[in-house]
Protein backbone atom coordinates (compact mmCIF):
# COMPACT_ATOMS: atom_id res chain seq x y z
CA UNK A 1 0.00 0.00 0.00
CA UNK A 2 3.06 2.13 0.52
CA UNK A 3 4.02 1.97 -2.68
CA UNK A 4 0.76 2.19 -4.46
CA UNK A 5 0.82 5.76 -2.57
CA UNK A 6 4.23 6.62 -3.44
CA UNK A 7 3.16 5.57 -6.93
CA UNK A 8 -0.22 7.97 -6.78
CA UNK A 9 2.18 10.79 -5.30
CA UNK A 10 4.86 10.59 -8.15
CA UNK A 11 2.31 10.31 -10.87
CA UNK A 12 0.47 13.84 -10.63
CA UNK A 13 0.80 16.32 -12.78
CA UNK A 14 2.78 18.78 -12.53
CA UNK A 15 0.96 22.58 -11.75
CA UNK A 16 0.62 25.12 -14.64
CA UNK A 17 -0.35 28.75 -14.87
CA UNK A 18 -0.92 30.62 -11.38
CA UNK A 19 -1.22 27.04 -9.48
CA UNK A 20 3.11 27.20 -10.45
CA UNK A 21 3.33 29.79 -8.24
CA UNK A 22 1.82 28.72 -5.49
CA UNK A 23 -1.54 30.38 -5.57
CA UNK A 24 -4.87 28.98 -5.37
CA UNK A 25 -7.47 30.57 -7.51
CA UNK A 26 -10.39 28.87 -5.47
CA UNK A 27 -8.81 29.90 -2.30
CA UNK A 28 -8.43 33.61 -3.13
CA UNK A 29 -11.78 33.94 -4.19
CA UNK A 30 -12.85 32.51 -0.83
CA UNK A 31 -10.62 34.80 1.05
CA UNK A 32 -12.35 37.50 -1.39
CA UNK A 33 -15.73 36.44 -0.48
CA UNK A 34 -14.90 36.48 3.51
CA UNK A 35 -13.17 39.92 3.42
CA UNK A 36 -16.34 41.71 0.97
CA UNK A 37 -18.40 40.07 4.23
CA UNK A 38 -16.52 40.91 6.86
CA UNK A 39 -16.06 44.80 5.61
CA UNK A 40 -20.30 45.10 5.43
CA UNK A 41 -20.63 43.23 8.49
CA UNK A 42 -18.29 45.87 10.06
CA UNK A 43 -19.93 48.42 7.90
CA UNK A 44 -23.40 48.39 9.27
CA UNK A 45 -22.72 47.64 13.14
CA UNK A 46 -19.56 49.23 13.58
CA UNK A 47 -18.47 51.39 10.88
CA UNK A 48 -21.19 54.27 11.87
CA UNK A 49 -20.51 54.15 15.29
CA UNK A 50 -16.66 54.41 14.79
CA UNK A 51 -17.40 57.00 12.35
CA UNK A 52 -19.60 58.78 15.12
CA UNK A 53 -16.85 58.80 17.66
CA UNK A 54 -14.51 60.10 15.74
CA UNK A 55 -16.97 63.27 14.79
CA UNK A 56 -17.60 63.41 17.86
CA UNK A 57 -14.26 63.84 19.08
CA UNK A 58 -13.69 66.64 16.39
CA UNK A 59 -16.56 68.50 17.62
CA UNK A 60 -14.79 68.11 20.99
CA UNK A 61 -11.72 69.10 20.43
CA UNK A 62 -13.08 72.37 17.72
CA UNK A 63 -15.27 73.43 20.78
CA UNK A 64 -11.93 73.51 23.24
CA UNK A 65 -10.49 75.17 20.77
CA UNK A 66 -12.89 78.11 20.08
CA UNK A 67 -13.00 78.10 24.01
CA UNK A 68 -9.35 78.45 24.67
CA UNK A 69 -9.36 81.45 22.29
CA UNK A 70 -12.46 82.70 24.22
CA UNK A 71 -10.82 82.44 27.33
CA UNK A 72 -7.47 84.02 26.02
CA UNK A 73 -8.95 86.95 24.32
CA UNK A 74 -10.92 87.51 27.93
CA UNK A 75 -7.62 87.11 29.76
CA UNK A 76 -6.40 90.01 27.93
CA UNK A 77 -9.55 92.21 28.22
CA UNK A 78 -8.95 91.19 31.96
CA UNK A 79 -5.46 92.49 32.06
CA UNK A 80 -6.66 95.38 30.22
CA UNK A 81 -9.57 96.35 32.71
CA UNK A 82 -7.07 95.76 35.14
CA UNK A 83 -4.76 98.14 34.09
CA UNK A 84 -7.23 100.48 33.17
CA UNK A 85 -8.53 100.07 37.25
CA UNK A 86 -4.97 100.78 38.12
CA UNK A 87 -4.57 103.89 36.40
CA UNK A 88 -7.80 105.17 37.47
CA UNK A 89 -6.57 104.43 41.24
CA UNK A 90 -3.34 106.38 40.56
CA UNK A 91 -5.64 109.26 39.41
CA UNK A 92 -7.55 108.67 42.42
CA UNK A 93 -4.54 108.79 44.86
CA UNK A 94 -2.83 111.53 42.85
CA UNK A 95 -6.39 113.67 43.32
CA UNK A 96 -6.42 112.55 47.34
CA UNK A 97 -2.69 113.61 47.88
CA UNK A 98 -2.80 116.97 45.75
CA UNK A 99 -6.35 117.32 48.35
CA UNK A 100 -4.35 116.71 50.95
CA UNK A 101 -1.58 119.28 50.32
CA UNK A 102 -4.11 121.72 49.36
CA UNK A 103 -5.95 121.42 52.52
CA UNK A 104 -2.57 120.88 54.23
CA UNK A 105 -1.59 124.72 52.73
CA UNK A 106 -4.87 126.29 53.79
CA UNK A 107 -4.48 124.43 57.61
CA UNK A 108 -0.92 126.25 57.48
CA UNK A 109 -2.09 129.40 56.25
CA UNK A 110 -5.27 129.60 58.88
CA UNK A 111 -2.87 128.59 61.66
CA UNK A 112 -0.04 131.30 60.34
CA UNK A 113 -3.08 133.95 60.40
CA UNK A 114 -4.26 132.91 64.02
CA UNK A 115 -0.99 133.62 65.14
CA UNK A 116 -0.47 136.72 63.63
CA UNK A 117 -4.14 137.75 65.10
CA UNK A 118 -2.96 136.81 68.29
CA UNK A 119 0.54 138.20 67.85
CA UNK A 120 -1.23 141.44 66.97
CA UNK A 121 -3.49 141.10 69.78
CA UNK A 122 -1.03 140.82 72.22
CA UNK A 123 0.81 143.67 70.76
CA UNK A 124 -2.24 145.70 70.99
CA UNK A 125 -2.69 144.33 74.27
CA UNK A 126 0.90 145.51 75.31
CA UNK A 127 0.57 148.49 74.07
CA UNK A 128 -3.04 149.18 76.29
CA UNK A 129 -0.72 147.94 79.19
CA UNK A 130 2.52 150.43 78.24
CA UNK A 131 -0.19 153.10 77.68
CA UNK A 132 -1.96 152.37 81.04
CA UNK A 133 1.34 152.16 82.58
CA UNK A 134 2.41 155.47 81.19
CA UNK A 135 -0.88 157.15 82.19
CA UNK A 136 -0.47 155.83 85.96
CA UNK A 137 3.58 156.96 86.07
CA UNK A 138 1.98 160.45 84.63
CA UNK A 139 -0.54 160.85 86.96
CA UNK A 140 1.91 159.80 89.18
CA UNK A 141 4.65 162.03 88.51
CA UNK A 142 2.00 164.79 88.21
CA UNK A 143 1.05 163.82 91.67
CA UNK A 144 4.70 164.16 93.02
CA UNK A 145 5.32 166.92 90.55
CA UNK A 146 2.10 168.78 92.92
CA UNK A 147 3.87 167.55 96.26
CA UNK A 148 7.03 169.11 94.72
CA UNK A 149 5.69 172.56 93.92
CA UNK A 150 3.72 172.49 97.17
CA UNK A 151 7.24 171.76 98.73
CA UNK A 152 8.93 174.52 96.63
CA UNK A 153 5.90 177.35 97.27
CA UNK A 154 6.16 176.46 100.95
CA UNK A 155 10.00 177.03 100.71
CA UNK A 156 9.31 179.87 98.55
CA UNK A 157 7.09 181.60 100.67
CA UNK A 158 9.39 181.26 103.59
CA UNK A 159 12.15 182.61 101.81
CA UNK A 160 10.87 184.68 99.12
CA UNK A 161 13.64 187.02 98.76
CA UNK A 162 14.19 187.33 94.52
CA UNK A 163 13.79 185.30 91.22
CA UNK A 164 17.32 184.43 91.90
CA UNK A 165 17.04 182.45 94.77
CA UNK A 166 13.60 181.54 93.06
CA UNK A 167 15.34 179.74 90.76
CA UNK A 168 17.69 178.14 92.95
CA UNK A 169 15.11 176.69 95.36
CA UNK A 170 13.08 175.36 92.45
CA UNK A 171 16.10 173.95 90.90
CA UNK A 172 16.57 172.51 94.62
CA UNK A 173 13.45 171.37 94.84
CA UNK A 174 13.81 169.34 91.60
CA UNK A 175 17.21 167.58 92.07
CA UNK A 176 15.59 166.47 94.96
CA UNK A 177 12.82 164.96 93.33
CA UNK A 178 14.76 163.30 91.08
Amino acid sequence: MLTQLIQFASTEEAPEGIAALGIDPVAILLQTGTFVILFLVIRKFALTKITKALDDRKSTIDEGLVNAEKAARQLAEAGVRQEELLAKGRQQADEVIAKAHEEAGLMLKTAEEKAAAQTEKLIEDAHAKIESDVKKAKASLQSEVKALVANAAEVIIDEKIDAKKDAALIEKAVREAE
